[in-house]
């Protein structure tokens, strides 16, 4: 964003008109409550009778000053609680934005492999290359289907944990709507892709065994394996996506439903912490 911001501009300006008209009132306080008195003393009173009344208009002015300090003190620290809050305020957006942005490159990553190939995209630089694989390509779809699940489960993860954020303390009611609609649209497309991992048929699943036997790439547990335990199924569901059996589940409305909505949320938090 541009440092010169609208919004930021209007506030700063807003500021200094603020602080000024402060110190125009703090002069105009002091010369009535203070200069204007002694003014009024020597002025009319006689000569002989000064010093009692500079002693009594010096009483009255000490308990002024003394609940004008108070006062004062009273602003400052309303002031300086409101800067902390502020400051902890643009720590929260600042945290957030960095977990969702972080939540959705691991949606891209499996988005960006779910086709068939080895080949890596751009997105790869999410993961260095391990064992199996390079900056370009994988060897097998083994090492690709471990890095898809790796990406999957950190997705599931940070939804997870973006679920159990209170929102309504951001005070922004729009960002928090489509903070809860990013999550909402994230674990229905998790939903799908599982269920239709399930729905996958069984022509789908020869193929597969066709393509590992030539390959000798084995396909751990194919659609249609009976018996399988959660994790036994996300090794199957990640191999699946890997050799591009569910291209469909990434290519269909709702992934561009939650990038229009990340975009908005985006746009939102570097709005809010430019200003």
């Amino acid at each position: 964003m541009s440092s010169n911001n609208p919004l930021r501009l209007t506030t700063n300006k807003n500021a200094n008109e603020v602080a000024i008209v402060d110190v125009f009132a703090l002069c105009i306080i002091i010369a009535c409550l203070f200069v204007a008195p002694i003014i009024v003393v020597f002025v009319w009173a006689e000569k002989k009778d000064w010093t009692a009344w500079i002693q009594a208009v010096g009483s009255v002015e000490a308990i002024i000053a003394a609940t004008l300090i108070a006062v004062g003190t009273h602003r400052m620290n309303i002031k300086a609680q409101r800067a902390r809050q502020a400051a902890e305020h643009a720590r929260t957006l600042s945290n957030l934005k960095i977990l969702i942005e972080e939540t959705y490159s691991y949606l891209v990553y499996v988005r960006d492999h779910a086709k068939g190939g080895f080949d890596k995209s751009g997105s790869a630089v999410l993961f260095p290359p391990t064992l199996g694989s390079n900056k370009s390509s994988w060897s097998d779809y083994g090492w690709k289907a471990s890095d898809i699940r790796r990406s999957m489960s950190l997705f599931e993860k940070n939804i997870e944990q973006l679920s159990k954020i209170g929102f309504t303390d951001l005070d922004d009611p729009f960002l928090t709507r489509n903070i809860l609609t990013f999550i909402s649209y994230s674990r229905t497309l998790l939903e799908e892709i599982s269920a239709g991992w399930d729905l996958l048929d069984s022509e789908k699943k020869d193929e597969a065994e066709n393509r590992a036997s030539e390959n000798s790439d084995s396909f751990k547990y194919p659609p249609g394996t009976p018996n399988l335990s959660p994790t036994q199924k996300k090794i199957g569901l990640s191999h699946a996506i890997a050799r591009g059996f569910m291209t469909y589940y990434f290519e269909n409305d709702l992934p561009v439903l939650i990038h229009s909505v990340y975009e908005k949320i985006m746009i939102r938090f570097d709005t809010e912490c430019e200003a």
